[in-house]
Formats: C-alpha cells, sequence, structure tokens
C-alpha cells in the first residue's frame, strides 16, 4: 500500500509541476507591460497578518471604471497575467494581480507556504476585494473576479461570500480537482503529512486538512447566483474538462465554452488568442446599460414553458420506433417560426412520433448574428446537454440587413476570428461548434429559413433583389447550407422543399405573409419528423 500510495503521489507531483510551468509558459509576457494609455502602481494590503503584493493597471482616462481582480494559480505569481492585463487595461478596466499569501516560492508577498491552501486565499481575496472596492478610480458596482487553476477555483469559492461586492466571475481551467486529488494521495485524514514537497513547493498540513471535514466544492461554489463564464481546454490532462463542464451545470447562469486542442495554460498563442477574445466578449456584455441587459433578459424563452412529451396513445402507433432518435431528448433553438404557439403542431407530431421529449429555446426576433435579438449564439450558450439540437434558421439576418458572411467565418480557416460572430455564418459555426462543446456525442440538425411571401425575394429563388447587404434571400439560404456542409451537418432544405407557393400560400401562412398558421404547421411537420429520425 505504501508503494501505491507512493506511485501516486510521483504522478501528481509531476503533474502539478506541469500545471505550475505550463500555467506561465511560453505563450505568456513577463515582462510588466506599458502603455500611455495607463499607468502601473505597485499597491499592497495586509491579509490575515501578511502584505500581499499586487500591481494595479489604471487607465489614464478621467473617471471610475470596471475592474478586474486576477488570481493565479498553484506555484504561479501575478506575473502571468501581463498579458491579459495589456489588453483589458487598454479597454478601459482596472486590472489588479497580486501574490496570494504563501501562494509560490516567488511570491512577493509574506507568508509562508506550508500555511496556504485555498481557504486561507480565500481570505486574500475577499480582503483584496474590500481594498480594490474603495479605490477612486473603480466602479464599485461593477468589479469582475478572474482566476486560472487554482486562482479559478479560489475565485469559485469566494464568490458565493461576496457576490453583492462583485459583478460576475471568469474561471480559466479552475482547479476544481484539488480536493479529489488530495483524496487520491491521502484516503484518510491520518495519512496527510505535516509538510510535503510539492511540485518544488514546500505546503502543509494545512492545505488538505479542512476537505476531510465533509468539504463539497460543488455545493460550495452554487452559492453564487451571479452571471459565470468558464473556459477550459479539451486536452487538459491536469485538470479534466469534466470539472469545468459538472461546474456549467451546478451554476444558474453559467457560459462554458471549450477550446479545442488546448492543453493546461493555454500555453499557445492561438489558444490565449481564444481565451482573451472570450474573456472580452463576456466583459462587453456584462458592461452594457442596465435597460439593455433587461431588455435582452425579457427577451429569453423559457424551456419549462416550452416542452412538450410525447401523447403516450399515439407513441404507441409510431411508424419511427426503432429509429435513431427514437425516444431522444430534442432542443430547438431559432427565431419566431420556432417558438409561436402554432408551431407546437409540428413539435407535438415530432414528440409523438419519435417519443420524444422537444424542448424550445427560439426567441421572437432572433438571428445567427450576434447581433440580431436574443441570437441562437446566446441561446446555444443557455442551453443543456440534449441528444438531439435543432438550428432553425429564421428570415431575421435577412430582413434586418445582417451581413451573410462565407461558410469560412468562425472557422479554423481564419482562426476563430470573433468579429465574423456579426454574420450569419459565423453565428452558424459558433453555435455548430458549442453544441459540440457541450456533447461531442450529439446529432445536430439544420432547418434552412422558410420562404416568406411579403416581398418577390422571400419566396423566388431567382430574384436578383438584394437587401443592404447586396445579398439575395436566396444567397444567405445557400450560405446556411454551405456552412453546415463544411461541417457535414444533415440540413432539412424548407425552402425549396416546403411546397407552398403564391397559389396556396393564403391556406398555410397568416396575414402578415411571414409567419406560418397551424395548417402550415401540418404540412411541414411530416416531413420534419422523418428528417429528425435518422437525419435523412
Amino acid at each position: 500500500m505504501r508503494i501505491t500510495y507512493y506511485y501516486l503521489f510521483l504522478v501528481l507531483a509531476v503533474a502539478f509541476w506541469t500545471l505550475s510551468v505550463s500555467a506561465q509558459g511560453p505563450g505568456r509576457q513577463w515582462q510588466a507591460p506599458a502603455d500611455p494609455a495607463y499607468e502601473m502602481r505597485e499597491i499592497s494590503c495586509v491579509s490575515e497578518g501578511n502584505r500581499l503584493y499586487g500591481e494595479a493597471f489604471i487607465p489614464r482616462s478621467p473617471g471610475k471604471h470596471p475592474a478586474v481582480i486576477m488570481s493565479h494559480g498553484y506555484g504561479a505569481t501575478h506575473e502571468g497575467f501581463y498579458g491579459m492585463v495589456d489588453t483589458l487595461a487598454k479597454l478601459g478596466y482596472v486590472c489588479y494581480c497580486y501574490d496570494f499569501a504563501g501562494g509560490s516560492p516567488r511570491s512577493r508577498s509574506e507568508g509562508r507556504t506550508e500555511d496556504m491552501s485555498i481557504f486561507t486565499e480565500r481570505q486574500n481575496l475577499m480582503d483584496v476585494i474590500d481594498m480594490v472596492r474603495g479605490w477612486d478610480c473603480v466602479d464599485a458596482e461593477s468589479i469582475f473576479l478572474l482566476g486560472e487553476s487554482q486562482g479559478g477555483c479560489v475565485s469559485a469559492i469566494t464568490a458565493p461570500y461576496v457576490s453583492e461586492k462583485i459583478k460576475s466571475i471568469v474561471l480559466v481551467y479552475p482547479a476544481l480537482c484539488i480536493p479529489d486529488d488530495g483524496f487520491v494521495l491521502y484516503p484518510k485524514r491520518e495519512n496527510v503529512p505535516d509538510t510535503v514537497t510539492f511540485m518544488g513547493m514546500r505546503i502543509g498540513r494545512a492545505y488538505y486538512e479542512r476537505f476531510y471535514d465533509g468539504f463539497d466544492i460543488y455545493k460550495e461554489i452554487a452559492g453564487y447566483q451571479g452571471d459565470v463564464l468558464i473556459i477550459h481546454g479539451t486536452e487538459d490532462g491536469l485538470v479534466k474538462p469534466e470539472y469545468s463542464a459538472k461546474a456549467s451545470n451546478v451554476y444558474d447562469h453559467c457560459e462554458f465554452h471549450l477550446i479545442f486542442g488546448a492543453g493546461h495554460g493555454f500555453w499557445k498563442p492561438e489558444h490565449r488568442t481564444q481565451y482573451h477574445a472570450y474573456v472580452i466578449d463576456f466583459f462587453s456584455r456584462q458592461m452594457r446599460p442596465k435597460r439593455i441587459q433587461a431588455y435582452l433578459a425579457s427577451l429569453r424563452s423559457d424551456p419549462t414553458a416550452h416542452t412538450l412529451r410525447p401523447d403516450t396513445k399515439k407513441v404507441k402507433n409510431s411508424p419511427y420506433a426503432g429509429s435513431k432518435n427514437y425516444g431522444k431528448r430534442i432542443a430547438v433553438f431559432g427565431g419566431s417560426l420556432s417558438v409561436n404557439p402554432e408551431s407546437d403542431v409540428a413539435k407535438q407530431l415530432w414528440a409523438d412520433q419519435l417519443g420524444a421529449e422537444v424542448v424550445t429555446y427560439g426567441v421572437g426576433g432572433a438571428g445567427f448574428s450576434i447581433d440580431q435579438g436574443y441570437s441562437l449564439q446566446k441561446q446555444v450558450d443557455t442551453a443543456g446537454i440534449y441528444d438531439v439540437y435543432v438550428l432553425w434558421a429564421s428570415t431575421n439576418d435577412y430582413t434586418n440587413d445582417r451581413p451573410c458572411g462565407s461558410w469560412s467565418d468562425y472557422t479554423a480557416a481564419d482562426g476563430y476570428d470573433v468579429y465574423k460572430l456579426h454574420t450569419q455564418c459565423g453565428g452558424i459555426n459558433y453555435c455548430i461548434r458549442r453544441l459540440l462543446e457541450k456533447n461531442p456525442q450529439a446529432e445536430i440538425y439544420f432547418f434552412t429559413s422558410l420562404r416568406f411571401f411579403g416581398t418577390d425575394a422571400g419566396h423566388n429563388p431567382y430574384s436578383l433583389t438584394p437587401n443592404k447587404t447586396g445579398k439575395t434571400f436566396a444567397d444567405y439560404v445557400e450560405a446556411q447550407k454551405a456552412c453546415c456542409a463544411y461541417y457535414g451537418i444533415p440540413v432539412l432544405d424548407q425552402f425549396n422543399l416546403q411546397g407552398i407557393n403564391e397559389f396556396n400560400v393564403g391556406n398555410h401562412y397568416k396575414d402578415d405573409l411571414l409567419h406560418m398558421n397551424e395548417e402550415g404547421y401540418r404540412r411541414i411537420a411530416p416531413v420534419q419528423a422523418a428528417f429528425l429520425s435518422n437525419g435523412r
């Protein structure tokens, strides 16, 4: 048994040593950044009798600014945030990065590493928050926490205690595995040594001991009700992404991004670029005026109010019993055509013929462009884990003159350019990627836009009448199919296959000639159900 523990210790020691090195690896900036847009000040505070060293990067523009408090990982220091600091300070954020007490042999803060734990670091962070809130240059209503690795874990367990003092939190490959790793090394409290040298740093019994008092890290973090952004690498062998996935389901308001191919530390430049882009986008949305946030929140679909379940009597006679997707859970994203009350006629038929639960996240006015209403990108971000995802394209991107884009928008071809999320195609590709991050085993199906009959361009595939971007509606539909072709996503071409035209439109559409009536949904529902049964 001693040999087993010894080898487990060696494996985890090597892993955590790699964690520390990779978390501040070659992709990091090591010299304190400098720019005319901001100034750097060394500012310290006292926590539990220890002086904490920190550096504040303060925009030179007048007035109060939002602030980001950055917490480093095990054995790391404040220097690991220099690249992020330079970006955010130029955008008008006060950035404060600091060293935990006893957090590293290279720390400029006081404190013994033998006394350090995630709980002492929690107190450090709470004291830092109180200090930063008191600065004249800081908007005390707009304070964000950002933590990497162990610092992400510490930010997560701190947030429930300071929820009224912070706006939201960002957790980057958070080391929520620390208690589990401790139990692997030391299954019982009596196994924990008084001190041990771990990845080049001497830590003490305090690092592990409180885990044996019934500490449940997920119950601890669930107390935070604010907005959360989690970013993790799919190839992180040190903190498995499953820990973050579980956390994303614990939080009520969580946005979870996986970075494909990234390990712990995001040391490759392309991975750090994606990381920074996710953070900047999250912060910018958090900083929208409250009236806009309230309006967008009002647009959100309530999935519990749009859940349809099969009629047990009708399921018995299903023609699709035994098909690939029979008995699965289906989530639907789209605009008004996916969520109007009349659409329940179609979705109930899906539920009955496929023995499926159908949950709708669609919101009226939504498009794929991030600028179009409560976009499908936002809908997908809020969705849970399902077996089948249906992306139902609306007409809104076209009618509201959002850029159509091309199949390569927000793909590896352009380095996942976040600016392409403003196009229809960038939004489609984002949604496909995010859904596969949520559930790599899921089936994704695409319904193209339906025709609309208010103008000739809405139903005539040969119309040359463009919108303000210079594209026809048929161009938008073809671009939808091109994006799906790139990823191999099955497409139901509703524009060409619905069989509705100017001679029978009155039987199937409302007076606005844009939205289907119940008869219209009854016409397309069997085709949709057949397609959803097996993707053909």
